[in-house]
């Protein structure tokens, strides 16, 4: 790693994540020449507290995040590397230095789909988000969202399900533990051929600040973004607006219940021309001319949650008229009725045959099959769950999600599951 990387490190010290400033300030300059400039870079943009930041944050403090990432074993690239994300680079407010893990490579190439909503998701956009991410990414669309709990994450599990590549936008920097509850997923996207990045130092602890930056990202990375559900108040609607912000499709899944501001903050999107979807080929077939050779839509199900295209509706006929009808009426024939003959007996019935219940995929884990042993008794409570398996809270809800996804259990309210 070249010394370079420190000059951009500390530049990216010495400002908040997307600040305008920061990133007009190297228009003038790069890093290195800044930071030798730095007790009077001739600026006039810099505000007070851009130019102490500058004459107070050190060298060393660069050094010391170069460390961290060595530690962490996370890769870090500058604007000015050739290996930079050509979608971020696009934007107005690109990160000048990215850190990641995992795989980034050809990400350019690729069909990106952005998976965005709400973190108490419902049932049926649980199901909903999970089968469209998994026919994307069976399709070979990139699947890309933030790994929270939620509609992120059953689009990044959709996306795994399906053995597809899928791409985490973190809200914090790597070595912060959160969400706790998708540890599990992120450990296992990276083991996939999957990447997670950040554009923030090692070490940064969340905050709410930092999510509408990170929805940024998650727009830039995609060359679509799919909402699915989004109460009238959410996060999610920041990354729409992002998306429209940069010239991307926009679309959404109907809301379900029209009553309910649960899942109706995607109307005002409808509204204003997002494509409504019902599979993942409406999206699909958006991307077909320009990412033709890298989709494959012979690998998706063959049973389409598209709804068959309705035809123009049959005119409803007035009343005949009573002597037309009588003046058209042919002349009656009387047709000869056959002798009544006995009736024949019964055929015999074959006696039912059980129907043996379908075998289990060969890939679940013990755990996984220890769960379903236990709910062929019945419903059962997440705590109660715990007991028959050996697994943390987190990691027995991601068991559950993987369940979900291959249809074999059902979420109830209150969480408790049933096998389905």
């Amino acid at each position: 790693m070249n010394d370079k990387v420190l000059y951009w490190i500390w530049l990216t010290l010495c400002f908040p994540p997307a600040n305008r400033r920061m990133l007009l300030a190297l228009e003038h300059m790069d890093p290195e020449a800044l930071y030798e400039k730095r007790q009077d870079p001739g600026l006039p943009f810099l505000t007070s507290a851009d130019l102490h930041r500058l004459r107070t944050v050190s060298l060393a403090s660069a050094e010391k995040v170069l460390t961290d990432c060595q530690k962490l074993e996370v890769e870090l690239l500058t604007m000015e590397d050739p290996a930079y994300p050509r979608r971020l680079r696009e934007i107005d407010s690109p990160p000048p230095v990215l850190y990641y893990q995992g795989d980034l490579s050809n990400l350019d190439d690729a069909l990106t789909i952005g998976v965005v909503g709400t973190r108490r998701v419902s049932d049926y956009y649980r199901r909903a988000t999970g089968n469209i991410s998994y026919q994307l990414a069976r399709a070979g669309a990139v699947i890309v969202s933030g790994c929270a709990v939620g509609c992120d994450e059953y689009g990044h599990r959709g996306a795994l399900r399906a053995g597809g590549r899928t791409v985490g936008v973190l809200a914090c920097g790597f070595g912060v533990n959160y969400p706790v509850e998708t540890r599990e997923l992120r450990e296992a996207m990276l083991q996939r051929g999957g990447a997670l990045i950040s554009e923030l130092p090692p070490g940064t602890g969340k905050d709410s600040g930092y999510f509408r930056v990170r929805n940024r990202l998650i727009a830039a990375l995609s060359e679509g973004v799919l909402v699915t559900q989004v109460p009238v108040r959410s996060g999610a609607l920041l990354t729409a607006d992002h998306a429209v912000e940069q010239g991307k499709e926009l679309f959404c899944l109907p809301p379900n219940d029209i009553f309910s501001p649960d899942c109706m903050g995607s109307a005002s999107l409808i509204r204003d021309g997002a494509r409504v979807i019902f599979s993942a080929r409406d999206i699909l077939d958006e991307y077909l001319e320009r990412f033709g050779p890298a989709v494959d839509q012979q690998r998706l199900p063959a049973e389409n949650m598209t709804p068959p295209s309705v035809g123009r509706r049959t005119a409803v006929r007035s009343k005949p008229d009573p002597a037309a009808v009588s003046a058209e009426k042919p002349e009656e024939v009387t047709v000869p009725q056959p002798e009544e003959q006995p009736a024949a007996p019964a055929a015999p019935q074959p006696e039912e045959t059980p129907v043996s219940p379908a075998p289990l995929p060969e890939e679940l884990s013990e755990n996984q099959r220890k769960i379903l042993k236990r709910l062929e008794e019945g419903p059962a409570h997440v705590e109660d769950l715990l007991t028959c398996v050996e697994a943390a809270p987190y990691e027995l809800l991601a068991l559950l999600t993987e369940l979900e996804l291959l249809g074999l259990v059902r979420a109830l309210s209150g969480q408790r599951y049933e096998r389905s």
